[in-house]
């Protein structure tokens, strides 16, 4: 199963990871991204493979998780208090 989720995930990852670093470079607000990136590999899942209901239901509870996670984040989000990317400070 994993394997399987692995295959298919990759497909969708790079472009994912462009809509993430495009997000990113507009808002600065890394949270904000990762839970829009959890909800867009449901809908690439939903679109791209929809006969596969254990992959949708993997992604789903993967989504919720990183959703949970992030509930701290949602508050500050919602007070407009949440910490914003710093590019001066990134060094590579």
């Amino acid at each position: 199963l994993l394997r399987c989720i692995a295959g298919h995930l990759t497909g969708y990852s790079s472009g994912l990871f462009i809509i993430g670093v495009v997000g990113i470079i507009l808002t600065r607000i890394v949270s904000i991204n990762s839970i829009i990136g959890a909800l867009l590999v449901v809908l690439a899942v939903m679109l791209f493979n929809p006969g596969n209901i254990w992959h949708l239901v993997t992604v789903i509870i993967l989504a919720a998780l990183i959703i949970i996670r992030h509930h701290e984040n949602i508050g500050r989000l919602l007070k407009g208090t949440e910490n914003k990317l710093d590019f001066q400070k990134i060094r590579f």
